[in-house]
């Protein structure tokens, strides 16, 4: 049986528009979106989500007994 997926090239091309917006961006303007990102987050956790990134990075490094 063929399998059917659902065409999703609008939301690839409406990614890739964004990211094309973002990076004309000026360094200045990329820094406010990143303050205004960290107040939608409660207070401390923008820290938190970081830690937390670097720890799963460093776990993947770890090599396996």
């Amino acid at each position: 049986m063929k399998s059917s997926y659902p065409d999703i090239s609008g939301i690839l091309s409406a990614k890739a528009q964004r990211r094309q917006t973002l990076a004309a961006l000026s360094w200045e303007e990329k820094v406010a979106i990143v303050e205004q990102l960290q107040q939608l987050l409660p207070r401390g956790m923008w820290k938190d989500r970081a830690a937390d990134k670097r720890n799963d990075r460093s776990r993947a490094r770890r090599p396996t007994a």
